[in-house]
Order: structure tokens, then sequence, then C-alpha cells
């Protein structure tokens, strides 16, 4: 599958030195899941007012490109800067926008690296230090994320939770706040009032049926899921999906037109959007299906 990712230059980066400051573990878990890749955060360093956050990537099977959305509260921090590690050597840009509360960090190059470790580095400025706790929210875009043979990488994506009091010193946490916090900290996803919620990222579409309606039609039903905006459909002649035709329905019952009389392969996902970001199930089992004219 061909990709392409568009890369733009910051027209200037702001350079800080840090003085050794307080520090915190920001991940929201420090316990990763055998096999499966994990981008979190690591330890956070404050300083005049600076936070600087490593993101750290565990069990890497070998990423040649990536691109992380990253989700933030403008009322508490607004970001500076990122930093790719240098070992990932090719094409990066971060597109920050101070006020928006959205940004995306992008790397493509030439091979695939192993590294596990440290990602990148984010900065931002502490504008909110009345705030006991705040969350920086990584989520990685799939089909920008991929090895050398241009294969969609999973990752579980972490929430990097800040404890503001701690790294201020202050004694006390809200007890809400703290119920909030440690919720997260357990792996479970919450609104701002406390309240968990379905965790839609970690559901996995799946395909009820292929069938064949006359020449060169298909009909695929996928397994309904609550609350999406469209099911992704990627269908193609080979295994590794090169060159794979991709199709978004707003209906789980999709029909496809003029295929040729040939073995293919199908794989399915959902998205809905929150906050202006796209969230994105797990994809189905692949499934094989020969056209017969």
């Amino acid at each position: 599958m061909k990709r392409a990712i568009s890369v733009l230059f910051l027209s200037s980066i702001l350079c800080i030195i840090f003085l050794q400051g307080p520090t915190v573990t920001g991940e929201e878990t420090t316990t990763s899941t055998s096999g499966i890749t994990v981008i979190r955060g690591g330890t956070i360093k404050l300083s005049d007012s600076v936070l600087e956050i490593p993101v750290l990537i565990e069990n890497n099977p070998g990423l040649m490109g990536y691109r992380i959305v990253v989700t933030y509260d403008t009322d508490v921090i607004k970001p500076i800067n990122t930093e790719k590690n240098e070992v990932f050597v090719g094409n990066y840009d971060d597109n920050a926008d101070s006020n928006g509360g959205i940004f995306s960090i992008i790397w493509s190059g030439t091979q695939g690296i192993e590294l596990n470790g440290e990602l990148f580095k984010m900065r931002f400025k502490l504008i909110g230090s009345s705030a006991h706790i705040t969350q920086i929210r990584l989520k990685f875009v799939a089909e920008d994320t991929f090895d050398e043979n241009y294969q969609d990488v999973s990752i579980e994506s972490r929430n990097i939770v800040i404890d503001i009091d701690e790294l201020l010193g202050r004694i006390t946490t809200k007890p809400e706040e703290k119920n909030v916090k440690e919720n997260i900290t357990k792996g479970e996803v919450v609104n701002q009032k406390g309240q968990k919620s379905n965790s839609f990222t970690k559901q996995l579409t799946i395909i009820k049926k292929i069938s064949t309606l006359k020449k060169g039609k298909v009909k695929i039903s996928i397994k309904k899921i609550e609350g999406v905006k469209k099911y992704q459909i990627f269908y193609a002649t080979n295994r590794k999906f090169r060159n794979a035709k991709k199709i978004y329905s707003k209906k789980n019952v999709y029909t496809i037109k003029k295929l040729k009389r040939k073995k293919y392969y199908f794989k399915i996902r959902a998205y809905r959007i929150i906050n202006g970001v796209k969230e994105y199930t797990n994809w189905s089992i692949v499934k094989t299906y020969k056209v017969k004219k």
C-alpha cells in the first residue's frame, strides 16, 4: 500500500536550556503487556514552568514511519516544541498549534528502526498551575504508522498523567480529582466527571459474511458497532495489501462492484470522531474470498 506523508518544516524552533528540577513519572501504568507495542510517557521534568516529557516505545517491531496525535488541555499547558530521537533518521515535523489543543508528530524514514526507548520529547509551558492533575492523550494514526513492508503497525497508546501537585511540591490533591487519577492509573477510560466510558479502540471489528450478488459484485456484512462514524474497508489481491483499495461506508453492509475473477483479501475497521480526533477500532481478522463470475 503506497504511503505518502506530507511533511511541513517549522520556520523556527525555540531552544530552552533546562536546569535540573522536580520530576515525576507520567505514564498511565508502568506495566507493559508482553508482545504488544506500547507508547507511553516517561519521567517528566519541570523547570521554570516548562514541562519536558519523553515519549517512549516498548516492543518496537521496526518502525519506518509514524504519526501520533497529541491532545491536551489548553487551559493548563501550551506546547513549545518537540524533538525526535536522533536514531530516527528521516523527515520529522510537529505541527503544534498553541491554541487548538491538538497537534501531530510525524516521522518517515528509509528503513525500519527497532529502538526501544525514547521516540521523541515534548515540551509544554505550564500555564494553569492551579490545576491538580492534567492529561496528555497520545493516539497513533494507524494508516501512517508502518514498518519496512508498508504494513500497519498496531500500537497501544497510553495517556500521560501529569500530577501538578507532585511536580510543584504541593501536599494535597482534591479528592474527586484523586479518584480520577486512580482510575486512569488502572488503565480505565474516564471522562471529566470521573465516570467510566466504553473502550471503543479495544473493540475488534468482525466481518460477519462475504457473499456474491451477481457478476463482479460482492456484499460484505459487518457486525454493527455502536457510535461508529464510518467503517473503513480495505481489499486487495495480495495478503500484504499492497496497492489496496480503500472504501468508507456509513452502513455495516456494503456492496463492492466491478471485481475481477480473483481471490481477494479483506480487512475492516471502524472509527468515530471525538473532539476532532479519529478513534479506530482494531482491524478485523483478514478474510479471503474468491470472486466467481
